[in-house]
């Protein structure tokens, strides 16, 4: 018995590999399961049959739009409603975990390779099993069954341990849990029917098993890069591609086309925005970090133009008539709030259609135990992302770091997209 947080070396996964030491199998029922949370115990799991339940669906198409650092935030991205048939649940959740596959930086390399073999040929002989309920369900136990010469004839089953962890990495070691082991045999049979009424029930969903492990793993080859072992040559040109290739301009607007002749088309404004532009199809989000006087706001003004979304600006309230003057002239749907008011921004803009998000002078959101700070993350989720700030001066790393979060929180990448002018052009 004992309480398990994820503290120092107080993990459920250090818990579950010492469970495992003489264990037959694991039956895990979870809200979220990941390659992730398979990377973190491959060594302990990797001669035990495994059975699992998943509880919840995550969006693959959210997920492919998005670059996923860590499996935190993966109940932001779940469905709203469940795919209609048994075949459109195995394909949602297949393509869920190749999204991922696709879009993340948790996987270790040098060790991945010696992972997939084991995940590969657990699927190919059947010792791993991967159900999902037909219904949202977001419960989380683990059952360590004992091997028999260590069951003492059925008086130590085994061990429950049952908290708030998914089988993933953020939850068995990565963020703060808390879980609750026991060794009571009753408990544990109690714990063992709840796993082996909802398997067997005829509505849940084998979604991966060694009837699909030949489909699966062909998809993997084909549709990820884990694979590849690209040529240095090959490395090289896309190096070049990424360095050289410029964006399509044909459709892109000037601002002097935009309001009318009103602004003038400086080029290295012109470039900016369509570099700005290129940065954020890709990424999600842009910081303009520009000296003042060099029209960062008009640089602003015309991405938000072109993407053509609904616009919610923060500014501070100094800067808030300007910022009107460069809506109306540029023909931004916008809502402007001053930096005291970001509270109201969220609950009066909480769509689901994408919006563009400028934060005009970006580096005042550094410190992380704000409201405002919490609230304008919040904000920018699935947005597109415009931050103004001054060109960077820090001598530390984490107000930077701080800043960036913002656009971590649209793209789930820390790319962005510095623009450095030394004096103004005419």
């Amino acid at each position: 018995m004992g309480i398990i947080d994820n503290r120092d070396s107080n993990t459920l996964s250090a818990a579950l590999s010492d469970a495992l030491q003489t264990a037959k199998s694991l039956d895990i029922y979870t809200g979220y399961f990941f390659f992730s949370g398979f990377t973190e115990m491959a060594d302990a799991i990797k001669d035990v049959n495994i059975r699992i339940i998943v509880g919840m669906d995550v969006d693959p198409k959210v997920i492919s739009a998005k670059r996923i650092t860590d499996d935190i935030d993966l109940s932001r991205h779940r469905l709203d409603s469940e795919p209609p048939t048994i075949t459109a649940k195995i394909k949602n959740y297949q393509d869920s975990f190749i999204a991922l596959f696709n879009n993340t930086d948790l996987f270790d390399k040098d060790r991945i390779a010696g992972v997939f073999d084991i995940f590969f040929k657990k699927i190919r002989d059947g010792s791993l099993e991967i159900r999902m309920n037909s219904s949202i369900d977001h419960a989380k136990f683990y059952l360590v069954h004992n091997k028999d010469e260590v069951s003492q004839n059925g008086a130590n089953p085994g061990t429950r341990f049952m908290g708030s962890s998914n089988f993933t990495v953020s939850g068995l070691k990565g963020q703060g849990e808390l879980n609750d082991r026991r060794i009571d045999p009753d408990d544990f049979h109690e714990y063992e029917k709840r796993f082996n009424d909802a398997w067997a029930q005829s509505n849940s969903v084998p979604v991966l098993d060694k009837n699909e492990a030949v489909n699966f793993i062909e998809r993997l080859k084909n549709e990820t890069s884990l694979f590849e072992d690209p040529s240095p040559y090959l490395v090289y040109v896309r190096i070049l591609k990424e360095l050289f290739e410029k964006p399509d301009t044909s459709t892109i607007k000037k601002p002097g086309e935009t309001t009318n002749g009103l602004y003038s088309d400086f080029q290295y404004q012109t470039d900016a925005i369509i570099n700005g532009i290129d940065i954020i199809d890709k990424y999600n989000g842009v910081i303009i970090a520009d000296v003042v006087g060099l029209g960062k706001s008009i640089i602003a003004s015309g991405i938000a133009e072109n993407l053509g979304n609904k616009t919610i600006i923060i500014a501070p309230p100094h800067l808030e008539q300007q910022w009107k003057d460069y809506a109306f002239e540029f023909g931004i749907t916008a809502r402007i709030y001053t930096t005291g008011k970001i509270e109201a921004a969220l609950k009066e803009n909480n769509y689901s259609q994408v919006q563009t998000v400028i934060v005009d002078e970006a580096h005042r959101f550094r410190n992380e135990d704000t409201l405002d700070y919490q609230n304008l993350h919040k904000l920018c989720l699935k947005n597109k992302v415009i931050l103004l700030t001054i060109t960077f001066n820090q001598s530390k790393i984490k107000p930077i770091f701080s800043m960036l979060q913002p656009v971590k929180i649209a793209s789930m990448q820390n790319v962005f997209y510095l623009r450095l002018v030394r004096k103004k052009r005419n």
